[in-house]
């Protein structure tokens, strides 16, 4: 089996292969599976912003024509923007770094020793963020074109949701540099 073989299962946060009865649990936090993160995250937006603000949000966005889409779809990407700021939480080394101390750990561990990937871990990055944004990206790459400042206001708000966001206008703020070996691994991946 080959790491390319691996699927995921958002409803239970898990890894698997589908010829085997093998599972990889992924955390967002400690004791906190993906899916059970991404599900409070989604909670949490949707209490906070009104209907009445992302309408308005939309309608600007709409009369500048900085983009393209309808209200549901504009709806629909702020979802995925949501689902995305942690999906980089799925990197081998992110889990190792999240449940290093862990019997969670030792599990998982045991499942990447089982298919001969233990010896990769830290090929990967362990910082989810970068893979978030840039997944997001790719995701919504055939509509980039015309709603590119919409894109990748998101994006970039996924790639410093554990920082303080620089001056998007500023190209030393928004640019990121250079990519590690570590990086190409994760996002390939």
């Amino acid at each position: 089996m080959d790491l390319y073989d691996l699927k995921y299962d958002y409803d239970s946060s898990c890894l698997f292969f589908e010829d085997n009865e093998d599972i990889l649990n992924i955390y967002a936090h400690e004791n906190e599976l993906f899916h059970c993160h991404i599900l409070k995250t989604k909670f949490v937006f949707n209490n906070l912003i009104e209907d009445d603000v992302i309408k308005k949000f939309y309608h600007n966005f709409k009369e500048e024509n900085y983009i393209s889409v309808n209200f549901e779809d504009f709806k629909l990407i702020l979802e995925d923007f949501i689902f995305f700021h942690d999906v980089g939480k799925l990197s081998f080394s992110f889990q190792k770094r999240l449940n290093n101390d862990s019997i969670i750990w030792d599990n998982q561990f045991n499942f990447l020793m089982k298919f001969n990937f233990d010896n990769i871990i830290d090929n990967f990055e362990a910082n989810h963020s970068l893979f978030g944004a840039l997944s997001f990206i790719a995701k919504y790459h055939q509509i980039l074109e015309e709603n590119c400042l919409f894109i990748i206001i998101l994006a970039y708000s996924i790639l410093g949701h554990h920082t303080s966001l620089k001056d998007i206008l500023n190209e030393e703020g928004f640019a990121y540099n250079s990519f590690s070996g570590k990086d190409i691994n994760t996002i390939s991946c």
